[in-house]
């Protein structure tokens, strides 16, 4: 496999990953801090909630669909690996910068 497809298949890898991972993440901080606090989460509506003692365990796949921030966030990732590929690139001395 060519240097240009392996740095390609890193990029689409991690961008897929940032994308669908940062929202569950998000839900489990969010989760985690609501129980910490005393409270209960209530998964259908995203939210903590401190007026009810138990509402039924719905979390639901742990996989999230994307957002506008995690695929913010999966493109600075995307750039910042096309910024690291360049620079090892330029370091090697080499002047083709794709691969």
């Amino acid at each position: 496999m060519s240097n240009k497809r392996v740095r390609v298949l890193i990029i689409a890898v991690a961008v897929i990953l940032v994308s669908v991972l940062l929202p569950a993440a998000r839900e489990f901080t969010a989760v985690d801090k609501c129980l910490d606090g005393g409270g209960v989460f209530d998964y259908a509506a995203g939210a903590c909630r401190h007026d009810v003692e138990s509402l039924p365990a719905t979390p639901g796949p742990w996989i999230r669909a994307p957002n506008a921030g995690s695929i913010t966030a999966a493109l600075i990732v995307a750039a910042a690996l096309l910024v690291v590929f360049a620079v090892r690139d330029h370091v090697a001395g080499r002047s083709d910068v794709a691969g």
